[in-house]
């Protein structure tokens, strides 16, 4: 029997993961297969490519995440960290180099503590990561907001090694487009 996967966003305490392993343990038609999740805008370790929802009162720093990220994986939860800030990278900006150093620790701290994959909606930086970082799997975000099959041919075309495609709320359920897509992905 086929299951419905879902992700959900990453608990703020490790204790909540035994909770998800509660439902899953449950369900029989449906799971629970990944995490996704931010720095919040307060933590010291963000990029600032990230597309910002969350504040915590308490600050929290990378390592204070990774105990929910080891605990989510032991747990055979996926993990995806959001990049998906849809600002271009600003190449001329002081400002970049600082980014780019935050965002180099920040994915060899996700490697580190076993997160791979990372959601992005921003082209720039998706090739900065596919080119650096081979070893993490990309996944496109809803905010990268494409319309047409022949600019999903072209995103496949020249980055292949993208693993999922989320497609936005316009096209979502445009089944003609999305057996095209499918198609033109297994070229």
């Amino acid at each position: 029997m086929q299951k419905y996967e879902f992700s959900l966003p990453m608990p703020t305490k490790k204790e909540h993961i035994d909770d998800f392993v509660k439902i899953n343990k449950k369900l029989t038609k449906s799971e629970i297969t990944s995490l996704f999740f931010a720095l919040p805008i307060n933590s010291p370790d963000i990029t600032r490519f990230e597309q910002i929802r969350t504040i915590l009162e308490k600050v929290t720093y990378f390592d204070y995440w990774k105990e929910i990220i080891e605990k989510a994986k032991e747990n055979n939860f996926d993990v995806i960290y959001l990049l998906n800030s849809s600002r271009p990278l600003l190449i001329q900006s002081s400002f970049l180099s600082t980014q780019l150093e935050k965002l180099d620790i920040l994915i060899k701290n996700l490697l580190a503590s076993g997160c791979n994959k990372v959601r992005i909606s921003n082209l720039q930086l998706l090739a900065y990561i596919a080119k650096k970082y081979p070893e993490v799997e990309i996944y496109v975000s809803t905010t990268l907001e494409y319309n047409y099959l022949r600019q999903y041919e072209n995103l496949i075309k020249f980055f292949p090694q993208i693993k999922q495609i989320v497609l936005s709320h316009e096209v979502n359920k445009n089944f003609k487009l999305i057996k095209k897509i499918g198609r033109a992905s297994c070229r």
